[in-house]
């Protein structure tokens, strides 16, 4: 169910502050079938504790693609073009 939803929560453990973050529009553009989320990775850097990023990663069938979310722009920046995966098999 959670791959079906255009938004993730970024929780601050320590305060219990929620940020809901929409997704971007473009990050599945130009993908082949079977577009899935892989996962979403916080960043926080320890200069401030009040600024994070959130690094949203996704793949179709035999590319993976990546966007970053600044919580200082409160904007998505996505990777130019699909990356193809490596089989490791």
């Amino acid at each position: 169910m959670w791959n079906s939803l255009w938004a993730v929560a970024a929780v601050n453990p320590m305060t219990w502050a929620a940020d809901i973050i929409s997704l971007p529009d473009d990050v599945a553009v130009g993908s082949l079938t079977g577009f899935v989320f892989l996962g979403f990775h916080l960043l926080c850097p320890e200069e401030s504790s009040r600024s994070f990023g959130v690094v949203c990663v996704g793949a179709d069938v035999s590319r993976v693609r990546a966007a970053v979310f600044s919580s200082a722009t409160r904007d998505w920046v996505s990777t130019r073009g699909w990356k193809s995966a490596v089989s490791t098999a």
